[in-house]
């Protein structure tokens, strides 16, 4: 999706690029964003209901060149998967004496605020688009069995 918004029409402008962030939209440039979900409609009828949708171009592509340099450039998916990484060595380590913790209860809460941060900011992408070491399925995991432990 790309657009050209003009000066006059800034508020609108401001309003999509929050709805394009919200609907997991990447930014390549800051008016050239993509998605690997088909979303095209929903978006049209949100810059329609705008008064902005003249100003966009919508397409489907099947195919991008240098597909996985452009995901990473559009999300940061490295600093993502070293915040589920960090995640994982923190609760591993916690889950292993959880039965001596006195205040268990409160240290899985904060682990799950620790774990709901990271998740804001993933994409939730397509496996064929993530690095082959994405850590965040074993992070989800492990995030389910904190949250089931008290």
């Amino acid at each position: 999706m790309l657009f050209d918004i003009p000066e006059s029409t800034r508020t609108e402008r401001l309003l999509l690029r929050t709805e394009l962030g919200r609907l997991g939209f990447g930014a390549l440039q800051k008016s050239a964003y993509f998605s690997p979900f088909p979303l095209l409609g929903v978006l049209s009828r949100f810059a329609t209901n705008l008064g902005i949708r003249q100003y966009l171009s919508l397409m489907e592509v099947e195919k991008l060149e240098d597909e996985k340099k452009m995901v990473e450039k559009a999300w940061n998916l490295k600093n993502i998967n070293e915040g589920y990484k960090k995640f994982l060595k923190k609760s591993h380590l916690l889950l292993q004496t959880q039965g001596s913790q006195l205040f268990w209860p409160l240290l899985a809460k904060e682990l799950e605020s620790e774990f709901a941060q990271i998740y804001d900011d993933d994409p939730h992408l397509p496996a064929k688009l993530l690095p082959k070491s994405w850590a965040g399925l074993e992070a989800y995991q492990v995030f389910k069995e904190i949250s089931n432990s008290y």
